[in-house]
């Protein structure tokens, strides 16, 4: 089992967690911080108590931005972390919910591969174009 941080840039965090309280009212180990309007300081502050009060699980971090402020703070701190951990940049809702609804089942390792199918686009021109290919097979 491991638990799931999501931290973004203003409130997309806590919207994509109130979101996952749609599909599974209950959840637990899920966590959110976000950077927003009082700084940099208060979102390390954030972070840091949240290491604090998780730092002997397993980690699996989402974050909106590869490069962004919330994935570099990130990445200074994984090590603080002294289970397994991962850092996951670009969230979206399909590879969060892959994460949560395997985490009882999966490692972070076992579940990676699933997340990263989960977190691929999909257009509708390119599905449709698929679909009819694989009809005239």
């Amino acid at each position: 089992m491991y638990k799931i941080v999501i931290v973004s840039h203003g409130t997309l965090a806590e919207a994509f967690f109130e979101t996952l309280k749609l599909f599974s009212p209950e959840i637990s180990g899920v966590y959110t911080v976000e950077l927003d309007n009082k700084g940099i300081n208060i979102f390390e502050k954030r972070i840091d108590i949240l290491i604090e009060k998780i730092k002997n699980d397993n980690v699996l971090i989402f974050t909106d931005l590869f490069y962004g402020t919330p994935f570099n703070v990130l990445s200074k701190k994984i090590n603080s972390f002294k289970g397994d951990k991962e850092i996951v940049a670009g969230v979206n809702l399909p590879a969060l919910m892959e994460a949560m609804l395997q985490r009882n089942q999966m490692t972070i390792s076992e579940i990676i591969p699933l997340i990263k199918q989960a977190n691929k686009a999909i257009l509708l021109t390119e599905k449709l174009t698929n679909e009819v290919n694989d009809d005239d097979e």
